[in-house]
């Protein structure tokens, strides 16, 4: 009897040692809570507990024993982050934006673990040098509108070089200055570079020739802006959205940009984001929603391998059912092919054609009443439906004008006029 009681005791132990927030991560959550001004906002318990439950606290997210998410955006914290915030090891996380916090942003240095940071739209005065080493996994980094530095500025450190998961980088009005960093140019998986607003000098590097990049904001750099040429960017076969306004760069806008005309891989891609929107009913790019779902590209990507994950993401007015999903799912493939990073392993229009026509054949209406729907005949192969409706709306699809896909890009900024030529460029 004492041995069972005995195995009884240790194995309750065992439970309560396994089942309890591990004692660094709580240090760190509680010296988070005391350096707070208005820490009842959080309404954490008072006489302590476990933030990883059960329950688990509000705005905390664990696994195992290990903290790995802090969410805690727009509330309107006020206070500083504690020093050792970086013992948070297991941490993926960090979604502190727009709230009112102050002070020395301290280091995450070794935070190997993370995969997104949100720290903009503060009030942090100074950033360390070593705040980017060691984050190897770092997907997604946003530091807008905190005036790090105020007396002398700062500049991206090469330790962010190592960052090669790295897809969005954003830094608007953060005190940047001195020349673009070249480095970021050669980063594997860098796809939206947004830098407006800052004290950026010189010229975009010729070390971005031929870069991946998609979306670039290098608009309205202060104390005299960024200068040189700008055909480097012509030779960007993916990018769709390009911001240069408020700076002095010379010579002549590429004709891809002047005209509207991008290149056919450039158009490729955008046929994949359409399909990603039509399958889920986002649009491109929505800052309103929740930080991972913001970019629809990066994120459908990353949830398209996981059916269970791909399904939830369809649209509810696609009623999906699993005689569905399977047609579904091939057009996911196809949203991910069309969207490759390298525009060389995109697939040429005439593959996508391939790929729909079975589908358009298997689920084209049944009812004869639809059979004139849009004036297309369903009966008709795809080439032939696709040939018909262009005759008859009278246009010639040639090409793809940014104008007819203007819904898949960010709105205009504030100012940025409706067209342009070489001399605003200058």
């Amino acid at each position: 009897m004492r041995k069972k009681l005995a195995s009884v005791l240790i194995l309750c132990l065992v439970t309560v040692v396994f089942s309890t927030t591990d004692s660094g991560d709580l240090d760190v959550l509680m010296q988070f809570r005391d350096e707070l001004d208005n820490p009842e906002l959080l309404k954490w318990p008072e006489n302590g507990g476990d933030p990883c439950g059960p329950p688990s606290w509000n705005h905390i997210y664990c696994e195992n024993s290990r903290v790995t998410q802090i969410q805690a955006q727009g509330m309107g914290l006020k206070g500083t982050l504690p020093k050792n915030l970086n013992k948070l090891s297991m941490l993926k996380n960090i979604g502190l934006q727009r709230n009112q916090l102050s002070g020395k942003l301290p280091s995450f240095s070794g935070l190997s673990n993370l995969r997104y940071a949100y720290l903009d739209y503060n009030n942090f005065d100074s950033i360390p040098s070593d705040f980017l080493d060691g984050l190897d996994n770092l997907e997604v980094l946003a530091l807008d509108d905190n005036n790090f530095n105020a007396s002398t500025g700062w500049s991206f450190p090469k330790a962010l070089e190592n960052s090669a998961q790295l897809t969005n980088l954003s830094c608007m009005n953060c005190n940047l200055i001195g020349p673009l960093p070249d480095f970021l140019a050669s980063m594997p998986s860098l796809t939206n570079l947004m830098l407006s607003g800052n004290r950026l000098s010189g010229e975009i590097q010729g070390t971005f020739n031929g870069s991946a990049l998609q979306m670039l904001w290098l608009n309205n750099q202060l104390h005299g802006g960024m200068t040189g040429p700008i055909d480097v960017v012509a030779t960007m076969e993916s990018l769709t959205v390009l911001w240069l306004h408020g700076n002095h760069f010379t010579g002549t806008i590429p004709e891809s940009i002047v005209t509207g005309k991008i290149t056919t891989k450039a158009d490729v891609f955008s046929f994949g984001v359409v399909l990603m929107e039509l399958l889920t009913g986002l649009t491109a790019l929505d800052e309103d929603r929740p930080e991972e779902t913001q970019y629809l590209a990066a994120w459908f990507w990353h949830i398209k391998p996981d059916k269970e994950k791909l399904r939830a993401a369809i649209d509810p007015s696609l009623d999906v059912k699993d005689e569905t999903f399977e047609s579904i799912s091939i057009i996911a493939e196809l949203a991910g092919h069309c969207t490759a990073r390298e525009p060389s392993q995109r697939p040429d229009m005439g593959h996508a054609v391939n790929v729909l026509a079975p589908l358009v054949e298997k689920w084209k209406p049944l009812d004869d009443d639809n059979d004139d729907y849009c004036a297309i005949d369903y009966s008709l192969p795809l080439n032939q439906m696709v040939k018909d409706w262009q005759e008859a709306e009278g246009k010639d699809f040639s090409y793809l004008d940014l104008e007819d896909s203007k819904g898949s890009i960010p709105a205009r900024p504030t100012g940025f006029a409706e067209s342009f030529t070489s001399a605003d460029g200058r």
